[in-house]
């Protein structure tokens, strides 16, 4: 069976025009999907920009909080090594000598002679 040309034309541009609206379609939805994915994705980034900002905010407290306590420890540290260095200056240069020295006298005394000073035999 022979369609004739009148009938046939009409049909083929009808098959064409439905198959442009469903790709059209499909584009459309494609799209949107697109929109709907970078959307998400940008507000994702946003949201991880400002976590970032807020660690980066609290790690520089935290430095600046350690660079507080070294330099309270470096100044307690010069305070006590200026107290140590006056105490040394105001320590007499030599030790006095202990009671029992004079009991004992010289290092080349035998025993029995440090035995006699105490009273002994």
């Amino acid at each position: 069976m022979i369609v004739p040309y009148a009938e046939a034309v009409p049909a083929a541009v009808a098959a064409k025009q439905a198959m442009i609206d469903r790709l059209s379609d499909e584009v459309a939805y494609l799209r949107d999907r697109n929109n709907t994915e970078i959307t998400y994705l940008q507000e994702r980034l946003q949201h991880r920009d400002a976590e970032l900002g807020q660690r980066g905010r609290e790690l520089a407290a935290e430095r600046e909080r350690a660079d507080v306590i070294q330099q309270l420890a470096l100044q307690r540290i010069e305070a006590l090594t200026a107290t140590v260095a006056e105490q040394r200056e105001e320590a007499p240069e030599a030790a006095p000598e202990p009671p029992w020295r004079d009991l004992v006298g010289e290092r080349d005394e035998d025993l029995s002679s440090v035995r006699r000073r105490l009273g002994g035999t």
